[in-house]
């Protein structure tokens, strides 16, 4: 894909000699899998067959050309270094792909340039590195680019530059097809059709095995461009199918069976689309209407009086572009996109829904630095002139995508910028996604759902906090909320089970809660009142809550009295080093006194809270058995209950420490009363 060699200026099949910084282009070429993107651009674009003949000059190790030999073209390629003896042919398609910045040179790109210009028949495809790669590059300053530490050369050129350069030294209109990628035709016709299929894309034809399948082709034709086709227009199998009928006839059968309403939405879209062509054209210089693509001709002798008429009109349309007030009004009037006060942010999917001074914005900014393969929505500035595209790949699948990277162009200083959010810890994502789509957009509803559930839950009260990844997440937590793929639900109670001197589990939403006072984890979840409460059940978690639990066979009813929950995670611990307590030789007198305590606290209730606040519950954690196995019907019920935090792993360890491992965490708020044996 690269040349690597300096030659003379009059002859590039001349042996290689070296600068006096020893030059080493050879060492840019790249081992590649698959085509490039000036490759996949042209294929795209320029809709290669069978049959066209593509010439690779510079192919470098040749991966371009044996993936372009792998789709059936007939391809040749050439290189100083790699392929010297290569074929260098007459061919419809040459690819320049990363040539012209490899050279140290500016005599000697324009005579590269020009080289590849003579070997082309229809259209040459030149590709190369912009300065927003600067920071890709590393080496010092040399001439007007820079020198790397391998002894390479790279001149980065600006948004303009490059198709600057290839228009000076071909001497024809060129067409920014993508960033750093530049296509120029041979004939007018060629640029012409390339440019109307990039309005509005050529319409695709039903399949057709019989008359009746192809006159519903039609049918479907009339209903998409508001007119019928003419027999130059379609495709060879239709073709052949409706080649015995009268046009009238056919005219007759296609207007019954078509919808008016859908015929007439056609016929506006598609003045609209040759008013938009009409615009894009003028920045290139316009040709005669009979150098016009046979659809464009089409829908100017049907939409418009006259050719004269379709021009003024598209003139009046691009100098519209100018008022501020009126693009303003345009973009808070479009039934598509999300209105800021400074822009208008519009899907891909929705581009043929805004107005058309609108996309002519978009089709302004694309002439001026090429719209780049890949992005997801547009930014269309009303303060100032300048058009942004963002990639968000994951758009349809992340309820709230992250932004992928962004190229950016200013109207008025011409000057691009690109920036890459691949690497970033703490991306940019998408809020209220049904927004930047059209009303009638099939996902809309699913997105539109989710957008509501988050409002609800208050995850938009802070919006200046939500538009990177770190703001959101902590805004998640903050509700107790997390998403599964477009649906909001509470998050999961139990986030982590850890293992060793401290048994922990983490409950992520709703108040924490510790194990019953005095019960072991066994004899809880076997409990019968240990279950949690059927849906139906009246319970509120705003009034206190029973459960069972059993000491040494002693039954106790544990009374959870609601606590204020905190807004950050709680931590549900179960101490083994308390355990440890429980197996010494006081512990059955400990618990004949708590149980002493909670009879006369019976009588007082006020008795009752104070001994709870100094000693029933200072115990409660030297129940637990390092081996206990907490399953999550017993951490639905404790969550249930809606018991306090206790703490952290870390506060129980560091207070143990400080008590010689006879400290006592602090102890939970509960109301304990005492139940008789069964």
């Amino acid at each position: 894909m690269l040349l690597y060699v300096d030659l003379p200026l009059d002859s590039w099949e001349a042996p290689m000699t070296l600068q006096p910084w020893s030059s080493q282009r050879h060492r840019t070429a790249i081992g590649r899998v698959g085509l490039s993107a000036p490759a996949r651009q042209a294929v795209m674009d320029l809709q290669m067959t069978n049959g066209i003949q593509v010439l690779d000059y510079g192919c470098g190790r040749g991966g371009d050309v044996r993936a372009l030999e792998h789709l059936g073209l007939d391809v040749s390629g050439w290189d100083p270094v790699h392929r010297p003896d290569g074929e260098l042919r007459l061919s419809d398609v040459v690819l320049l792909t990363y040539v012209l910045n490899v050279i140290e040179k500016p005599d000697e790109r324009r005579a590269t340039l020009a080289k590849s210009w003579d070997h082309t028949k229809a259209a040459l495809v030149v590709s190369a590195r912009l300065r927003w790669e600067r920071n890709q590059v590393k080496g010092t300053e040399y001439g007007d680019g820079i020198l790397t530490s391998r002894n390479t050369f790279q001149h980065l050129f600006a948004a303009s530059e490059l198709r600057d350069l290839v228009q000076d030294v071909t001497a024809v209109r060129c067409v920014s097809a993508a960033p750093g990628i530049v296509y120029a035709f041979r004939s007018d016709e060629a640029r012409l059709a390339y440019l109307a299929r990039q309005v509005a894309p050529d319409a695709a034809w039903l399949a057709s095995d019989d008359t009746a399948s192809a006159i519903a082709a039609v049918v479907d034709h009339l209903e998409q461009r508001g007119r019928l086709p003419q027999l130059e227009e379609m495709p060879w199998p239709v073709m052949g199918l409706l080649g015995h009928m009268r046009p009238q006839e056919l005219k007759r059968l296609a207007e019954q069976a078509a919808d008016p309403l859908k015929v007439e939405a056609g016929a506006k879209r598609s003045a609209l689309d040759t008013l938009l062509f009409l615009a894009v054209e003028l920045f290139h210089g316009r040709s005669p209407a009979s150098g016009l693509p046979i659809p464009v001709q089409l829908d100017i002798r049907t939409f418009f009086s006259s050719y004269t008429e379709a021009c003024q009109r598209a003139d009046r349309l691009l100098f519209k572009l100018r008022d501020d007030a009126y693009v303003r009004h345009a973009m808070n009037g479009s039934v598509a996109g999300k209105f800021t006060a400074t822009a208008l942010y519009v899907h891909r999917r929705a581009m043929s829904r805004i107005p058309a001074i609108l996309r002519l914005y978009e089709q302004c900014a694309s002439i001026a630095a090429g719209r780049p393969p890949s992005w997801s929505v547009v930014k269309l500035r009303h303060q100032g002139r300048g058009v942004s595209w963002l990639d968000y790949p994951e758009f349809d699948s992340d309820p709230h995508p992250r932004l992928s990277s962004s190229y950016a162009i200013d109207l008025g200083t011409l000057k691009a910028s690109h920036m890459s959010y691949t690497d970033s810890t703490n991306r940019p994502l998408l809020h209220r996604k049904h927004e930047f789509l059209a009303p009638d957009d099939p996902d809309v509803p699913k997105y539109q759902r989710l957008t509501e559930a988050e409002v609800r839950a208050g995850l938009y009260e802070q919006p200046h906090l939500i538009g990177n990844e770190a703001g959101w997440e902590r805004e998640l937590a903050r509700t107790g909320r997390s998403l599964r793929g477009h649906r909001l639900i509470l998050r999961p109670r139990v986030d982590q089970l850890g293992e060793g001197p401290l048994f922990s589990r983490v409950l992520e939403d709703g108040p924490s809660a510790l194990q019953h006072p005095g019960a072991h984890a066994s004899q809880v979840m076997n409990h019968p009142e240990s279950q949690p409460p059927s849906p139906g059940s009246s319970t509120s978690s705003s009034t206190p809550h029973a459960g069972m639990a059993s000491v040494k066979g002693r039954p106790y009813r544990v009374k959870y009295a609601e606590s204020r929950p905190s807004a950050a995670r709680r931590s549900l611990i179960v101490s083994s080093s308390r355990a440890a307590a429980m197996n010494s030789s006081g512990s059955s007198l400990r618990w004949r006194r708590h149980a002493s305590t909670v009879r006369k606290g019976q009588k007082d209730a006020g008795a009752l809270r104070q001994d709870r606040k100094s000693r029933v519950l200072d115990d409660a954690l030297a129940v637990a058995s390092t081996q206990v196995q907490i399953e999550e019907r017993v951490l639905d019920l404790l969550m249930r209950l809606g018991a306090p935090t206790v703490g952290t792993v870390d506060f129980v360890e560091r207070y143990a420490d400080a008590h010689g491992g006879r400290g006592r965490a602090p102890s939970p708020r509960a109301h304990v009363a005492n139940v008789p044996r069964p």
